[in-house]
């Protein structure tokens, strides 16, 4: 049964508990509390048994991806929809890391069909708050045999070998498939991805999980990995109030940075729209029914809804489209 008026969509968020995890979440965007340390925070997401549940309007209670189903095309464009039929494309989570994630390395498309049968995990990291001395590894420092690799991991000293970056808040990272990573403890960051949940541990820092250590996946790492240098992987750009800043243009996923102190007008793009609310609170306009965007919070713009404004006197959103 098709919406009788196409609208903003919000969801409930699914709240993921991680050894690395803390309550930053909770305090910083405003999550709800747990007893145990929550890594993640999944505000739009089609992963299998993690459908992202809608929390607004008409169609509250479904999920995305029995609206999907029923809506097709209006929700996610024609194009978008011929590609990827039901499955929507892009993943939007918070993660707040305590202390150390491990060193790992996500595959791209060609490998992850090949060794698990799903998609590739390219994704960018937009940085929402980092202590003074948090940092993050982001690929290597030179051009390396994965022998070289091979051998750091066993004696434990690779992070010696990956770039180093001190993140600032409004920091911007981009992180192919199959590059090699790692977020620091102390940082808060809102993560655009591809829709796919493959992870191989490559290290982990000899931590365990409920006395034992954790699994690694070293062999399937090196597979995929690149073991090459890449640069440009942080971003730059400068904000300019009132209008629509190109970010990240690349193969999977835009992303635009907006600070807004006043109104837009935004025009449909024939494919979905998310709004992810980084500080502040804006104003959805669609024939005068409003919906609002808080800090910490998402909005999916179906794509064949109907052209909209945005008004706030102080905020920061990014805008992320196929």
């Amino acid at each position: 049964m098709s919406l009788k008026k196409l609208y903003p969509l919000k969801f409930t968020p699914i709240q993921q508990p991680k050894i690395w995890g803390g309550d930053l979440l909770h305090r910083f965007l405003n999550k709800d509390g747990r007893d145990e340390p929550i890594g993640e925070s999944w505000e739009i997401s089609n992963v299998d048994n993690n459908h992202s549940v809608i929390s607004n309007g008409e169609a509250k209670g479904k999920t995305l991806h029995e609206l999907i189903l029923e809506e097709k095309d209006r929700i996610l464009g024609d194009e978008v929809y011929a590609t990827y039929g039901a499955d929507f494309p892009i993943l939007i989570k918070f993660l707040d890391a305590k202390v150390q994630l491990s060193i790992q390395v996500h595959p791209n498309d060609k490998w992850a069909k090949e060794l698990e049968n799903g998609r590739g995990k390219t994704e960018m990291w937009y940085i929402m708050h980092a202590e003074e001395d948090a940092n993050l590894y982001l690929g290597w420092k030179k051009d390396l045999s994965k022998e070289e690799i091979e051998k750091a991991l066993l004696e434990g000293n690779v992070e010696n070998y990956l770039q180093k970056f001190n993140p600032k808040k409004g920091d911007v990272y981009y992180v192919p498939a199959t590059t090699v990573h790692s977020i620091g403890k102390g940082v808060v960051l809102a993560e655009i991805q591809q829709t796919s949940d493959i992870t191989y541990r490559l290290f982990d820092f000899n931590r365990k999980e409920k006395g034992e250590p954790r699994d690694l996946h070293i062999e399937k790492g090196l597979k995929v990995m690149n073991p090459n240098f890449i640069p440009d992987l942080k971003k730059e750009y400068n904000p300019i109030d009132n209008q629509v800043v190109d970010v990240v243009d690349e193969e999977y996923f835009c992303m635009k940075f907006i600070s807004l102190t006043d109104t837009i007008e935004v025009e449909t793009k024939q494919t979905f729209q998310i709004y992810i609310g980084i500080s502040g609170t804006s104003k959805f306009d669609v024939d005068g029914e409003i919906t609002e965007l808080q800090k910490g919070e998402t909005l999916l713009i179906p794509a064949k809804m109907k052209d909209f404004s945005i008004q706030s006197e102080s905020a920061e959103l990014l805008c992320v489209t196929t």
